[in-house]
């Protein structure tokens, strides 16, 4: 899976983008299956889902839902989804 961000990289590079510091641009996926959702939450659909090990962008916004679990928007598989913050390193 890590090979599906050549093409983002590419992209980004000739974009203008605000960098957190000390964030980290590519982050693992730390357990077996992970859900990729299309929005910050459980309620939101299923848009992608990862194995332990695949690499996900960091796109920098976190929220967080209506239990307080913390969410982070990612780049996976050529599209843009939400991930639960402890469920990535």
């Amino acid at each position: 899976m890590s090979e599906i961000f050549e093409n983002d990289i590419l992209e980004l590079e000739d974009a203008e983008l605000e960098v957190v510091s000390g964030g980290k641009d590519i982050l693992k996926v730390r357990k077996g299956e992970v859900n990729i959702r299309a929005g910050a939450g459980k309620d939101y659909p299923v848009i992608a889902i990862m194995c332990r090990g695949d690499e996900l962008l960091n796109l920098y916004e976190k929220k967080k839902d209506s239990r307080g679990k913390t969410w982070m928007k990612v780049r996976a598989v050529n599209q843009n989804g939400w991930v639960r913050s402890d469920l990535v390193k």
